[in-house]
């Protein structure tokens, strides 16, 4: 049954989905968020086409009339910082959600959203995920018990969360709109670590934060391939971006943890990425991230980051001598 809303109601969660260049994925995204176990009433869903160039915008059309909780938008391409903050500005609902277009969620995600988000005065709420790669579940990542943080996070807090299920993810997690508007938490316009800034601002401000045991979220792995030296720079810039803003934010004595852990991230996403591993040039970019990570936050790499390493002796050998 289609339940036809007014034009002013007020959804209680807003879950927005930037489009760009995903039509083989965001079919199924769109079908597994507007076929939901809760009514349409509860939540609207806002797709925002950023300058689409394949056949995504055609088949989000496909969606439009039959789903009467679906907002479209189609502007020119501007990046997804500037998509999502126009997303935030746009949407209705209390709270917030934000979805990758070429992943997709649980039948009962929004309702066991709202079964969370009623109970207490919650401003960030995070669950469970699953990384998919192939359409074969690779790992799941999710908290043994559900818990509550009444308090500010710091960033020795935050690094200590971040170590049981990331907190650099968006996608996994839900906000109070109010509170990301009365604080003027946005979106930085970055290549890499937009969804970083933005969770250890928003973390650091917050003193309601709900950890959800629940899997909700089903993440999908693609290796794009594309990356090239300018974008390894551009990767690197912004890696000392999100340095700066972790001292920005927190303003304490052990942001070198959260810093060191930043630089992993981006180490590795270079790494999953770059043609160019044996480069000169590419190994002196990476010679000035290494300089910046603990061997301590080593140990904790994944099995598969490890085999990246072997890949690259040079980096290897540099990763190497800060153990000794």
């Amino acid at each position: 049954m289609i339940i036809i809303l007014k034009e002013n109601y007020k959804p209680f969660i807003s879950v927005i989905v930037p489009v760009y260049n995903v039509y083989p994925y965001i079919e199924k995204c769109l079908n597994t968020l507007l076929e939901q176990t809760a009514s349409s009433e509860f939540y609207e869903v806002i797709t925002i086409n950023d300058g689409s160039t394949d056949q995504s915008e055609s088949i989000i059309k496909n969606f439009e009339g039959t789903f009467s909780n679906l907002r479209v938008y189609n502007r020119k391409n501007e990046g997804v910082s500037a998509t999502r903050n126009f997303g935030i500005s746009v949407s209705r609902g209390k709270y917030i959600t934000f979805i990758d277009a070429d992943d997709w969620v649980e039948a009962d995600y929004i309702e066991k959203l709202m079964l969370r988000l009623k109970k207490s005065k919650i401003k960030i709420l995070s669950f469970g995920y699953c990384k998919e790669k192939n359409k074969i579940k690779s790992k799941k990542n999710s908290y043994r018990k559900n818990f509550f943080i009444n308090e500010e996070f710091d960033s020795d807090l935050f690094y200590k969360i971040n170590n049981i299920c990331s907190l650099y993810n968006i996608w996994n997690k839900a906000y109070e709109k109010n509170f990301l508007v009365k604080n003027n938490i946005y979106f930085e316009k970055l290549v890499n670590g937009e969804d970083a800034v933005f969770n250890m601002l928003a973390y650091h401000k917050s003193t309601g934060n709900f950890f959800s045991k629940d899997l909700l979220y089903h993440y999908t792995i693609r290796r794009n391939g594309s990356a090239s030296s300018n974008l390894d720079q551009k990767y690197i810039e912004d890696g000392d971006k999100v340095n700066y803003f972790i001292d920005e934010i927190f303003k304490d004595d052990k942001t070198f943890k959260l810093k060191s852990h930043q630089s992993i991230n981006v180490l590795f996403t270079l790494l999953r990425n770059s043609k160019n591993l044996k480069s000169y040039k590419t190994n002196t970019q990476y010679a000035s991230l290494i300089k910046k990570v603990r061997y301590a936050d080593l140990k904790k790499v994944s099995s598969s980051v490890k085999f990246l390493l072997v890949k690259c002796p040079y980096i290897f050998a540099l990763l190497r001598l800060k153990k000794s």
